[in-house]
């Protein structure tokens, strides 16, 4: 449960406490797969009801299908660790392109020969207008860069 910050667990308590309620088998507040799935769908993440029972029951030391507030955020930090290590690869990626402050078609282009991906140099324009959110030009900011690889993999990992 280290891996969050404190600014993270209090969002978890708010979020935690405003879909808990008390249950039959536990004084304590918890939430269940219906409750958890209300969570999931909120953040954009669209998982079955058997998924949602299946990642309760990953963190359910009591094994009546209910979380209570330390098994949710033992859920939830696992999900924050997992997300700092794609964040580290793109800024590790980023660097490896251009002059580490913007890339253009040219650099892009050239990072996928590398890569031995063959992609045609109307395609490396698409994408670095798609990517350029800021406007400047035909050139990927870091801030560009970032935006650009987590949109492509959520719609890839949806």
């Amino acid at each position: 449960m280290d891996t969050i910050s404190d600014d993270q667990r209090t969002q978890l308590s708010s979020l935690f406490s405003l879909v808990s309620s008390p249950s039959p088998t536990s004084p304590a507040p918890t939430i269940g797969h219906k409750e958890l799935g209300f969570i999931l769908r909120a953040v954009g993440v669209y998982s079955t009801e058997s998924e949602i029972r299946d990642l309760i029951s990953e963190v359910d030391t009591s094994g009546v299908g209910l979380m209570d507030y330390s098994e949710f955020v033992n859920l939830f930090s696992r999900s924050i660790a997992a997300e700092a290590e794609p964040y580290e690869e793109i800024q590790a990626a980023f660097d490896e392109i251009g002059n580490g402050q913007y890339a253009n078609v040219k650099d892009l282009r050239e990072a996928f020969n590398k890569m031995g991906v063959q992609v045609k140099e109307e395609e490396v324009k698409e994408m670095v207008a798609e990517a350029d959110v800021d406007n400047n030009g035909g050139k990927i900011s870091r801030a560009d860069f970032k935006y650009m690889m987590e949109t492509r993999h959520k719609v890839v990992g949806e």
